[in-house]
């Protein structure tokens, strides 16, 4: 199932070392989002305009009916996610892969993406459990401008949670890397997550193909 296997399985070796990746020269250009609706307000018209509800849960019954499997390439393999899928939902609500599968694509139709916290280990070195987080708190790093902060490749220098005010923030999220510390700005009832603890998933992506 490839959904979920660039984020849990070992990466193959690449080919191509970094010595001979070259730096590209079109910057990678974001927009900020204050053109989009909010996605409160993409959740309310959902829950209140039947037609919206009726039409976004047809569509993930029509998803989920045509049923998944988990294919590995050997018996190891197929061992390991059998037993990784059979035992998520640890941490936070219980959950099953196929409610995690219904809940990524409900929100893909809801709010145009849906985010899933990768769960490591205490030495954060193995994914253990995965967690369906709400798309209304969170979103790309951005810098001052409100546009999603990006390193030299382009690639999003991580993500922010944003937690109710009042909240302590106190042994959750990630610091800043050094480097982009003047880069991102976070407010305060914001934490920041490095890319490796989030997987996103986006549906119809458009522009810069950041939203």
């Amino acid at each position: 199932m490839g959904i979920f296997t660039e984020f849990l399985q070992p990466r193959a070796m690449n080919l191509y070392s970094g010595a001979t990746l070259g730096v590209p020269l079109a910057p990678k250009v974001s927009q900020s989002n204050r053109d989009r609706i909010p996605p409160e307000e993409l959740e309310a018209i959902y829950i209140t305009d039947p037609i919206t509800f009726n039409t976004v849960n047809i569509q993930v019954n029509l998803i989920m009916q045509a049923g998944f499997r988990i294919d590995a390439s050997d018996s190891e393999t197929q061992e390991y996610f059998d037993e990784f899928f059979e035992s998520i939902g640890q941490i936070g609500e219980e959950t099953t892969l196929h409610e995690l599968l219904e809940y990524i694509y409900l929100d893909k139709l809801i709010y145009g993406k849906s985010f899933v916290e990768l769960i490591y280990n205490r030495d954060d070195s193995r994914i253990v459990d995965l967690r369906i987080l709400d798309p209304k708190v969170m979103d790309y790093a951005r810098n001052s401008r409100g546009e999603v902060a990006v390193d030299r490749f382009g690639k999003p220098i991580g993500f922010t949670m944003k937690l109710p005010y009042g909240y302590s923030s106190e042994g959750f999220g990630d610091p800043v890397p050094k480097e982009y510390q003047d880069i991102v700005s976070l407010r305060s009832n914001q934490i920041f997550l490095l890319p490796k603890r989030i997987a996103l998933f986006k549906v119809r992506a458009d522009g810069d193909r950041f939203n």
